[in-house]
């Protein structure tokens, strides 16, 4: 078994993605892998996870993209390690995972925030109706039910086999199949008795959902296009 699988998810091939792709391959070690995962385009060496038959809302995906996570999860595409770092294209590696995830590499779940009702009870996705800029939306009353907490953002979620297993396996039940990436993957990790750890004191300040500057050895995220540009010599690629 491996000892760390970092999933790389993306939806296109362009100089970001491919920037921040080597970057994750740079800073692995030897029993480590990165696995490029799309729905559709990408990168030439791209897992690609079909949406057909997914009893999980794919649509848009950038609400939904965590479905591929777990259907991957359970096809012959699965790579067996004791760790995942699920990655979005927009994420830079400047350290190395080992590094960076230190205090919680023999943990179960750990992201940059962790959100729950007590700490943010305003938070938009605990909401009946969240005021998303990108579509209506509207979440559905058996969801509400739940034990809700968030994970946010989505990008650099920490799990342990163990828990991408059960997790994996509890995002199989109806409850689960129409609900944002970040409450989704926050709840499903509740609902399985896992406990959710933030990844370091701070880790919000290199992991947010806004854009951010890298100006220190880390993992960032979300990191503009604009800025790969101005701080690598990365070459350009037309969209």
């Amino acid at each position: 078994m491996l000892d760390l699988c970092v999933l790389f998810i993306h939806h296109q091939d362009n100089s970001l993605t491919r920037h921040n792709l080597e970057q994750a391959r740079k800073y692995i070690d030897g029993n480590s892998v990165v696995v490029p995962i799309s729905f559709n385009q990408g990168v030439p060496d791209r897992v690609v996870v079909s949406k057909e038959g997914m009893p999980w809302r794919v649509e848009p995906e950038g609400m939904f993209f965590d479905a591929m996570i777990w259907k991957w999860f359970n096809s012959s595409y699965r790579v067996k390690a004791k760790r995942y770092i699920l990655m979005e294209y927009d994420t830079v590696c400047l350290q190395s995972p080992q590094e960076f995830y230190e205090l919680v590499w023999n943990d179960d779940v750990a992201g940059g925030e962790i959100v729950t009702k007590a700490n943010e009870p305003e938070w938009m996705w605990f909401q009946p109706e969240p005021a998303w800029i990108f579509c209506k939306y509207k979440t559905p009353e058996i969801v509400l039910s739940l034990p809700l907490v968030g994970v946010r953002p989505f990008s650099c979620l920490f799990l342990s086999y163990q828990a991408m297993e059960a997790m994996t396996d509890k995002a199989a039940t109806p409850e689960f199949f129409d609900m944002f990436c970040e409450l989704r993957a926050g709840t499903l990790a509740a609902s399985c008795g896992l406990t959710l750890k933030q990844i370091r004191p701070g880790s919000e300040k290199f992991i947010h959902w806004l854009p951010v500057t890298p100006d220190k050895k880390g993992i960032w995220h979300k990191v503009s296009n604009k800025w790969i540009l101005n701080h690598t010599d990365v070459p350009v690629i037309v969209e």
